[in-house]
């Protein structure tokens, strides 16, 4: 059937049961169901599949899957029928959006328009500064840390969503790039909105991997200065995952309720 293109959808029904694979279905074709069975349509159906498919006779599918069986069809009626109730799809699945809308809303809020209200500005005879427009692309500095594995995804992930991302090689072959590598590091974190520590799987991941690193360049005087001038006085953002977010916890920068 599949080979032949008459599998038009396919659902592992699982844990939850028919009614609800049922239910998911519908919601993302926006197509209605008949249902005509007397399966508990709420019982665990492991290893069981929910297929639509096109019309085709009910022996020709007995036939060639003796395991299969018929037990509805689909309609352009948006409503669920199950043996003994009925239930509107919107219904339905405003009840299971409904959950999450307020923490993952999926609805931007209706917006308020008021009088439309006109401004005038008077030219001064008097030369001023320019007026300078907000940065319109936030710059996220990524340092890239022994162990670190995970930079360019970060980058890639910040410059999808408009961002300006720029990656800082931290480089500790010797004493002299060590000291380099802190000047440049604090210089672009005052340059910066955003610090993201990506994470890595230094040393085997043991403990902690390369958060000690991290934590311990956290730690220094000229970079605490930068980042908590970023925090406290320039209203930044700071994000660490894996490695790079344990390195927060160690270093206080996300507390421990």
């Amino acid at each position: 059937m599949n080979s032949e293109g008459k599998i038009l959808s396919l659902h592992h029904i699982g844990q939850a049961g028919i009614a609800a694979a049922i239910a998911k279905m519908s919601f993302g074709n926006g197509i209605g169901v008949v249902l005509e069975t007397n399966h508990d349509l709420y019982q665990e159906c492991y290893f069981s599949f929910l297929i639509e498919h096109e019309a085709v006779a009910a022996d020709s599918i007995r036939q060639a899957l003796p395991s299969v069986e018929i037990i509805g069809q689909t309609t352009s009626d948006f409503t669920l029928n199950f043996p003994g109730e009925s239930h509107p799809i919107t219904t339905l699945q405003s009840a299971w959006t409904g959950t999450l809308e307020p923490i993952y809303p999926t609805q931007a809020p209706a917006s308020s328009h008021g009088e439309l209200s006109v401004l005038a500005v008077q030219k001064s005879p008097t030369p001023r500064s320019p007026l300078r427009a907000p940065q319109s692309k936030p710059k996220v500095l990524i340092p890239a840390f022994p162990g670190t594995n995970s930079e360019y995804d970060s980058a890639k992930a910040f410059r999808e969503a408009g961002a300006d991302a720029q990656i800082l090689v931290f480089r500790n072959l010797t004493t002299s790039h060590i000291e380099e590598s802190l000047t440049a590091l604090a210089q672009q974190i005052r340059d910066s909105q955003i610090l993201m520590f990506p994470g890595g799987f230094s040393a085997g991941d043991e403990p902690d991997g390369s958060a000690k690193f991290i934590a311990t360049i956290i730690r220094s005087p000229r970079i605490a200065d930068a980042i908590m001038d970023l925090l406290k006085n320039r209203d930044g953002l700071i994000l660490g995952i894996c490695n790079g977010f344990q390195a927060l916890i160690k270093t206080g920068l996300v507390p421990i309720r």
